[in-house]
C-alpha cells in the first residue's frame, strides 16, 4: 500500500533546479502560480484561484520537460532520456497524477478544483492558535468522470491520490511533486557531476 504523505518538503527543489538556470525559472513560475491559487481562494475569488491552478499544473509539467534539454547542454550529452533517474520521476506516483491531471485540466474543464473552508493549527515561538483557512482542493478523481483515459495509472494509485487531495490543498501537492521531483534530479546531478 502507498503511504500518505505526512509532510510537504522543499529541501531538493531549489538547491537542484538551480543547476539549470531555465528550469529553475520555470520552477520558480510554478510557485508563483501556486501562490496565486492560495491567494485567490482566501479572497474568495474561485474563478482565478482556478485559473492559477491549470497555470501551476503547466508550470509543474514545463519545470520537468526543460530537464532534458537543460541537462544535454550541461553535459554535451542526451544523458538524462535513458537515465534512471527519469524513469524514477515517471513513475513516482504524485508526479504521474500531476501530469495526468495537469492533461485533462489543460485539454477539458473536467477537473477543476473545490474551495473548502478549514481550520489549521499553527506552532510557531508565540504558541499555538488556530486560524480558519480557505484552499482549493483537487476533485476526487474517478474513471467514470473526470479520469476516464488515465493509462498506466492503477485504481490503487488514484485511490492513494484522492486521500492525498482529501488532507492537503492543491498548491501544496503541486510544490510536493516538484520535491519529489527534485530528488531524482539531484540524485542524478550528483552522480553525473554537473554543479
Amino acid at each position: 500500500m502507498l503511504k500518505d504523505i505526512q509532510i510537504i518538503g522543499n529541501g531538493f527543489q531549489k538547491p537542484s533546479f538551480e543547476l539549470l538556470p531555465e528550469s529553475v525559472d520555470r520552477l520558480h513560475a510554478c510557485h508563483y502560480f501556486c501562490s496565486q491559487v492560495q491567494r485567490y481562494s482566501t479572497l474568495k475569488d474561485e474563478t482565478k484561484a482556478r485559473w492559477y491552478l491549470r497555470a501551476a499544473l503547466s508550470g509543474f509539467r514545463s519545470t520537468l520537460d526543460s530537464l532534458d534539454g537543460e541537462i544535454k547542454i550541461k553535459l554535451k550529452k542526451n544523458l538524462w532520456r535513458e537515465s534512471k533517474q527519469e524513469q524514477d520521476i515517471n513513475k513516482d506516483v504524485l508526479v504521474k497524477m500531476l501530469t495526468k491531471i495537469r492533461n485533462y485540466a489543460i485539454h477539458s474543464s473536467r477537473i477543476s478544483g473545490k474551495v473548502i473552508d478549514y481550520s489549521i493549527t499553527i506552532i510557531d515561538d508565540k504558541g499555538g492558535r488556530t486560524e480558519d483557512v480557505r484552499s482549493l482542493f483537487f476533485d476526487e478523481l474517478n474513471r467514470k468522470d473526470n479520469f476516464r483515459d488515465a493509462s498506466n495509472v492503477s485504481d490503487e494509485e488514484i485511490k492513494w491520490f484522492n486521500r492525498q487531495a482529501q488532507a492537503w490543498p492543491a498548491d501544496l501537492l503541486i510544490k510536493e511533486g516538484l520535491y519529489q521531483a527534485s530528488t531524482y534530479l539531484h540524485h542524478f546531478c550528483v552522480k553525473h557531476g554537473i554543479a
